[in-house]
């Protein structure tokens, strides 16, 4: 049962129903307007098929068509949201006036054609064209309906077998196949219908039917002229290939001789030209764009196009609503996405000046409010320096003097976390539970002080100080929020307690607050994001949220939508959501079980090179591994099968600098070594002799040395010398040993990085960096293990 209202729809009155659904007219009350509701009997084919269709109607945007809106899962009910023709059905127009006059006649068919001719054009069949399925608004405008039943043209499918309405059925789809013929014979009964006032087979039984359609003759209509006449047969002819080709045949034949003083025709509506910021939208983001004043969540799944319905919305109220970019607050998430969202609006509105425009990351604009407000909260603004992660392990590796590389690493995500949530070193204090949280305590207020003492602040602090200085300074307050009529979030799902609260102080005074997202797709939890922002905005029983879903997604295809739908479907708390795919590919999606990372890789290899003879070019495939220390059997696999390749970021495993110092050994030691191979060698590996603050003397020294270089000696001490002729002689020692095969090319690197204590100088380092460059040679040294 459907009550008054559901969602944000209130419900005025049923409008019919059939076999599958039932139709209802209803306000959508966010945006005043009315609409069609298309809700389900909820047995599962039927919930199929108003997918099928909204999938059909969201590519077909004619104005003879239906238009589409939304599909809604609301109080566990799909629900088709569709525009509300203010008229009759074909069906109610026949039934009253029992016979149409031929103007008439002509006029609806001519549209219908229209709009099947553009569903034909896009390979789209509608598959159960008849009177109920052809509405007329008050003007005369044709809408063609229900696409419930539509197939793919070309496609072999006999989708719910035999589909359509058997007294407007061509005699293919009594088998269960379908043309762009069949269309056109229903066409031309409908047209048939309307002129004689009754369909020309009927019968009492459907095998009766069936009969008079496969054997029957169309009888004459009297009082039409003969041409239209001809063209009725010639649309239903019994063989599909004598029919018309296409809509455009049937609708030539029906005007090319017809008397433009007996015949008038209303002219059909061409698309109206859209502005610039809702051109290509689809009629779900246009409703986001146009309506998203007040606080409006947009949500959607991957490729249904929010960044570019937060973009458009940028660009409608710049263009539509003349608000100044200045006065416009747009985040994204990161500063990638920021540049490609100026760089979308400065095509579209070529006149405006997109430099006023706030636009970044939540980071780029809490730093402006710090920088404001430093001196507030006892900094120096002039000289105010943001340490990056790696500064920040450093600063309380110092701080934390004696605790091991993890010990820090797990101090500071604590303090992170803190900021994350904003709780002050005073907070955490008495907040602390344990004796862990009140260690944490202590050093995230030692932490605190020493980097105010030397007006340093982290990445964290940017948003944490930003929250503090607005909430204790009214007068930033009013000005910031004040300024920033409009703000725009995009990927909320990943925004934290503390960015959270900064978005709300900043939309405070005007609050429009615009927000795309998707709970789906969080993926930062691990840094203190919580979906659950966006969860509850969409629970919030309120007139005052807005919320519009995106359901088609332009690039995921249905085979891999389909793997993602049984996997969040394990989810316990999402935001039910309806997914369409307009992808042109099926996708496909293969899993394979291997024994390790060698035959991983190998079976990566095998995979590039079958999909390259098969026409395909390298830049088309792409490779994604989880750690950098795992690109190394992946590009051994790839060289010896003579697969080119990038490596996206650092570089490749052997361009690596501790890769390509590890590999300087090894050619030393084989004595092919060139004079780069050794300057890399010595600058990487050298760092640890004793007694030198600076080693670059030193360094010269061998360099000159291994080289062959004459150098002035006296320039240097005799201690310097000493030293050098050591290191010299010790690696003289390795390359015999190596050319002579007495050691394996494992051992030749680990006596260098062991002889100068590298290994332990990464550990002692500890940064996050350093413990990357760790597992980088260690990986090095397992793939040198296998050479004797």
């Amino acid at each position: 049962m459907i009550g008054e209202h559901l969602g944000k729809f209130r419900i005025i009155k049923w409008l019919g129903g059939g076999q599958f659904s039932d139709v209802f007219l209803a306000v959508d009350t966010i945006i005043e307007k009315q609409v069609a509701l298309k809700i389900p009997r909820q047995r599962s084919k039927d919930i199929e098929m108003l997918k099928r269709e909204a999938k059909m109607l969201i590519e077909l945007e004619h104005p003879n068509i239906l238009r589409f809106f939304s599909v809604d899962i609301i109080d566990g009910k799909v629900v088709l949201v569709t525009e509300f023709v203010d008229g009759e059905s074909l069906r109610a127009k026949i039934e009253r006036e029992r016979k149409l006059s031929q103007d008439t006649a002509v006029n609806i068919i001519m549209q219908v054609l229209d709009a099947v001719q553009y569903a034909h054009d896009r390979g789209v069949l509608h598959r159960d064209i008849k009177p109920e399925n052809i509405l007329i608004n008050s003007r005369g405008i044709v809408k063609v309906a229900d696409f419930g039943l539509a197939g793919i043209a070309g496609s072999n499918s006999m989708l719910l077998s035999m589909a359509g309405t058997p007294i407007y059925m061509a005699r293919e789809m009594w088998t269960g196949k379908s043309t762009r013929q069949s269309d056109i014979y229903s066409a031309g009964i409908v047209l048939y219908e309307m002129l004689a006032g009754h369909p020309p087979f009927n019968a009492e039984s459907m095998e009766a039917l069936r009969t008079k359609i496969f054997n029957g003759r169309i009888r004459k209509i009297n009082g039409i002229p003969p041409f239209l006449m001809k063209a009725i047969r010639t649309s239903t002819s019994k063989r599909s290939n004598h029919r018309f080709k296409t809509c455009n045949e049937f609708k030539k034949a029906l005007i090319g001789k017809v008397d433009k003083s007996e015949f008038k025709f209303h002219p059909v509506l061409k698309k109206s030209a859209n502005t610039s910021s809702l051109s290509g939208l689809t009629e779900e983001q246009k409703s986001a764009v146009v309506n998203g004043d007040g606080i409006t969540l947009v949500i959607g799944w991957a490729g249904t196009g929010k960044t570019l319905t937060l973009t458009r919305r940028v660009a409608y109220l710049i263009q539509n609503r003349h608000v100044p970019p200045s006065r416009i607050l747009a985040v994204t998430f990161t500063v990638k996405a920021a540049n490609r969202l100026k760089e979308e609006l400065s095509t579209i509105l070529s006149d405006s000046n997109m430099d006023d425009l706030w636009t970044g990351t939540l980071h780029s604009v809490g730093l402006k409010i710090v920088a404001k407000g430093a001196e507030r909260i006892d900094f120096d603004s002039e000289k105010l320096t943001v340490l990056n992660h790696e500064d920040s392990m450093q600063l309380l590796t110092n701080i934390m003097s004696g605790n091991s590389y993890n010990r820090v690493k797990a101090y500071l995500k604590a303090i992170e976390r803190a900021k994350t949530n904003l709780i002050s070193p005073e907070n955490y204090h008495k907040l602390a539970g344990n004796q862990w949280e009140k260690a944490v305590a202590q050093t995230y207020n030692t932490y605190q002080n020493v980097m105010r003492q030397r007006n340093l602040i982290d990445f964290g602090d940017i948003i944490y100080y930003a929250v503090k200085i607005l909430t204790e300074n009214r007068d930033l307050l009013t000005m910031f929020s004040t300024n920033f009529k409009h703000v725009l979030v995009d990927e909320f799902q990943d925004i934290d307690t503390a960015q959270f609260q900064l978005l709300k102080l900043l939309s405070s005074r005007h609050k429009n607050l615009f927000i795309t997202g998707d709970d789906d797709q969080s993926i930062y939890t691990f840094r203190g994001a919580k979906p659950d922002f966006i969860r509850d905005l969409e629970n919030v029983k309120s007139e005052h949220v807005k919320r519009f879903y995106l359901t088609a997604s332009f690039r995921v295809p249905d085979n891999i939508l389909v793997l993602a739908n049984n996997l969040l479907s394990h989810n316990k708390d999402k935001i039910p959501k309806i997914m369409i795919s307009l992808s042109k590919t099926q996708g496909e999606v293969i899993y394979k079980d291997l024994e390790n990372e060698r035959s991983q890789a190998v079976f990566v290899a095998d995979t590039v090179s079958e999909l390259k003879d098969k026409g395909y070019n390298y830049e088309d495939m792409a490779v994604i591994f989880r750690l950098n220390s795992q690109s190394r059997n992946i590009e051994e696999a790839f060289f010896s099968k003579g697969i080119p390749f990038n490596i996206i970021g650092k570089g490749g495993f052997y361009e690596r600098d501790e890769i390509k110092a590890l590999t300087a050994v090894l050619k030393f030691a084989h004595g092919c070594a060139t004079q780069e191979d050794i300057s890399i060698m010595l600058k990487k590996f050298l760092r640890n002799l004793p007694g030198y603050d600076n080693l670059s003397d030193v360094q010269d020294i061998i360099y000159n040395k291994l080289t062959n270089k004459t150098f002035n000696e006296s320039l240097y001490t005799s201690k310097m010398m000493r030293d050098a002729n050591l290191a010299c002689k010790f690696l003289e020692n390795i390359k015999k040993q190596a050319l002579n095969r007495e050691i394996t090319p494992l051992f030749a690197v680990e006596k260098v990085i062991n002889k100068w204590k590298y290994i332990d100088k990464l550990k002692n380092e500890g940064t996050p960096a350093k413990q990357q460059e760790y597992e980088n040679i260690m990986e090095m040294m397992e793939f040198l293990s296998k050479f004797s």
